[in-house]
């Protein structure tokens, strides 16, 4: 609800598909550098104490935008401090409740906690879209920003209830340089995180540049709902194919290198058609792939090192974030340039020479085990 509120205020108030990636940067942009040093935050101090307290600082701004957008007071500047200051409380907290959520099961369901924490997140961005674009459609953007302002306190109220073994920290100090060494050293990480960030450039901006992408096929806040619902839809039909890749031992570089190709596939179906329905079923593919590379990737990563786990999930989150936060105004400006269709082809184009090369990856000797174990 809040990407529909927040994306489509900024693009009715400037009319540009820029603006809104200016949008992603401020809310995307702090994670970049701070999500790898959240990681470390993860392993010196109690979890769900860090998590508490960030996301107290998560619900300020939000109550705060959700007032001034209520009051119809609200400009660009106003919009894009709030971001700032969210996106930046959530990328110190993000590494520390990702590691929570695995630690409430046995080590050896870690993978499967972590695909049922994305499919909780895909219910969500399945729901919340449809209600936010009707909600903005009807009434205004404030209502989507109050909501997401009590979801905060929602959070801080599971987590204050879990075990405290759910939220220990080994009380480590790793730096962030001996994980990214340990990255550049292993060839499985190395692919994994290339994937991944490569993806979240050229892919994964499609959700925030959506309202670009419903305004070309039409003016209702609605529409562009439907679409980030199309992408969610399509990230429980994931789950349920990322299972599958499991069973069937698919080395993971393979899995990603056939998610990339197909995102490629459906992004051209977009570029090239006016169909509505056919464009929201490609967004269902596309967020189908979006779930197998996610997933896969952030499980193998985050497990591959557990004397590192922190600031290796910390990196993870600061590539993609990174990733989607550049790309965003990259793909932005491109569409801004030569047009929604014509920049989605070029996008098109070089996630599909991406996934040729992550395809193409020998899996290392003795990587390919751990991974699936992973």
């Amino acid at each position: 609800m809040q990407t529909v509120a927040a994306g489509w205020l900024i693009f009715d108030l400037t009319g540009d598909a820029a603006a809104v990636g200016v949008l992603t940067f401020l809310s995307r942009g702090p994670g970049m550098l701070l999500s790898a040093y959240g990681g470390v935050l993860a392993d010196r101090y109690e979890r769900r104490k860090l998590v508490i307290l960030l996301y107290v600082c998560q619900a300020v701004p939000a109550a705060l935008l959700a007032l001034v957008a209520w009051e119809d007071i609200s400009r660009v500047t106003e919009v894009y401090a709030a971001t700032f200051m969210i996106g930046v409380a959530s990328a110190l907290a993000s590494p520390s409740l990702q590691q929570i959520l695995v630690a409430t099961v046995p080590a050896e369901l870690a993978k499967q906690a972590t695909g049922l924490g994305s499919v909780s997140f895909n219910t969500a961005r399945l729901i919340g879209p449809a209600v936010g674009g009707g909600l903005v459609a009807a009434i205004g953007p404030g209502p989507c920003f109050a909501i997401n302002a009590f979801s905060y306190f929602a959070v801080i109220l599971v987590v204050a209830t879990l075990p405290p073994s759910a939220g220990a920290a080994p009380h480590r100090r790793t730096p962030i340089r001996a994980a990214m060494s340990e990255a550049r050293r292993d060839a499985i990480l190395r692919a994994l995180l290339l994937g991944a960030v490569l993806f979240s450039i050229l892919v994964a901006p499609v959700q925030e540049l959506a309202p670009a992408i419903a305004r070309r096929h039409g003016d209702g806040a609605h529409l562009l709902g439907f679409l980030l619902t199309g992408l969610a839809a399509g990230g429980l039909v994931g789950n349920r194919i990322r299972a599958r890749l499991d069973r069937g031992e698919v080395p993971v570089e393979k899995a990603i290198g056939g998610s990339l190709l197909l995102c490629a596939a459906m992004l051209l179906v977009v570029a090239a058609t006016s169909n509505y329905l056919v464009v929201l079923a490609a967004m269902m593919a596309c967020g189908a792939a979006w779930e197998v590379l996610y997933v896969n990737s952030l499980a193998a990563v985050q497990f591959a090192d557990p004397s590192m786990s922190g600031p290796m999930t910390g990196l993870f989150f600061s590539g993609t974030i990174g990733g989607v936060t550049l790309g965003a105004l990259a793909i932005g400006s491109l569409f801004d340039a030569i047009g929604v269709g014509w920049g989605l082809t070029v996008c098109a184009v070089a996630t599909a020479l991406g996934g040729v090369w992550a395809a193409r990856q020998p899996s290392p000797a003795g990587a390919g085990p751990r991974a699936h174990e992973a």
